[in-house]
């Protein structure tokens, strides 16, 4: 037996045989010590693999050998990975494996008494600290969230509240909050959130004429039109505004060829100037809609406006004084024009009266 003092603490210890450049230390502790120490005293750090020059030596090397940064973003390691865990396992991933699923949930009840690291205590302790020094926040949901927004997550009630008027959607735009933040919170409460049936066309419309009219605004209104529902009505000016989906309003999903034409007549018949507005207009002419629909609003709060009956030769007539092209569809729309030249008002607001030429409809 051979008797040595430990390099690291002073104590001695005893070794059966003694090896060129063999152990200095007592124990793994003082071993472990010993080689923090002089790792902060060559790299600056207390682990070579914290060091910028051993991490840019070990990418250079990789890459002269294996054209990469890593070597198990080679070709060669990961068939030698899926290999070697199909045989083992007969699966592509050993987390698939039955077998490995169950050895973790062991190991995780001998050592700390859960199946899930996120049962344990100490653990959420630890991720919560983790999550205040790195990003200055206690839940990873609130990273890169406004101070408005995490007092919001952290609101269970508040959310329930702004969910029956808003869609989750609608919570996540307004707030700057991820959806699957706050599903998860629905779901930590278990708590279905409520489901508002509005497109963000009609959100994005209801907002617009929100924001130009203080009159009353009714949304989905279905007692007028024999059940038929009316997107926006402004009761006041006895204006109706449709706004409709090209695949759900379309002959595809169920929609009869006339049927927004039929509705349009409908609503005609009662007094009402019922709008449609589709969603490629919204996308593709979206200021001239707006434009439209501030004229309409705006003049109509001021005064009444006339709105002559046209026939279709006074549009051809308008169209070549315009030198515009006629354009046929088979829906009705709202496409504004302006300054109707030879007509009797020099301004229609909202020009979107159907006609029906024989087989066609026709509109400005």
């Amino acid at each position: 037996m051979y008797t040595l003092i430990c390099s690291q603490c002073g104590n001695k210890f005893q070794l059966e045989k003694l090896y060129r450049n063999g152990r200095t230390t007592c124990s793994n502790e003082c071993r472990t010590t010993l080689r923090r120490s002089t790792t902060q005293e060559k790299y600056g750090v207390d682990n070579v693999s914290k060091s910028k020059e051993i991490k840019n030596a070990k990418i250079n090397t990789f890459i002269e050998n294996y054209g990469v940064t890593h070597y198990f973003l080679t070709d060669t390691f990961k068939t030698r990975r899926d290999n070697t865990v199909e045989e083992k396992y007969g699966v592509t991933h050993h987390s698939k494996s039955n077998k490995i699923k169950i050895k973790k949930k062991n190991t995780m009840l001998e050592k700390y008494g859960v199946e899930n690291p996120s049962q344990f205590e100490e653990f959420r302790e630890k991720r919560l600290q983790t999550h205040i020094n790195r990003f200055g926040v206690t839940h990873s949901a609130y990273i890169g969230k406004s101070a408005e927004s995490i007092e919001l997550l952290k609101n269970f009630e508040k959310l329930k509240e702004l969910n029956s008027t808003m869609s989750l959607v609608e919570i996540c735009r307004e707030y700057k909050i991820s959806y699957t933040s706050l599903a998860e919170k629905f779901k930590e409460h278990n708590e279905k959130p409520c489901r508002h049936r509005c497109s963000l066309l009609e959100r994005d419309i209801r907002e617009y004429v929100s924001s130009l009219y203080n009159g009353n605004i009714e949304f989905g209104n279905r007692s007028i039109l024999n059940g038929k529902e009316i997107d926006i009505f402004l009761p006041e000016l006895n204006i109706g505004i449709e706004c409709n989906g090209a695949y759900w309003h379309g002959e595809l999903r169920g929609r009869q060829k006339y049927y927004h034409l039929s509705k349009m007549i409908l609503a005609e018949s009662k007094g009402i100037k019922l709008m449609q507005i589709w969603d490629h207009e919204w996308i593709m002419q979206q200021p001239t809609i707006k434009d439209m629909l501030h004229n309409i609003l705006t003049s109509f709060a001021k005064r009444e406006i006339p709105f002559p009956k046209i026939t279709p030769r006074d549009k051809r007539i308008v169209y070549e004084q315009m030198g515009k092209m006629l354009v046929e569809t088979t829906e009705p729309s709202c496409l504004y024009i302006k300054n109707y030249l030879d007509l009797s008002v020099t301004e229609i607001i909202g020009a979107d009266r159907v006609w029906d030429c024989g087989n066609d409809i026709w509109q400005l």
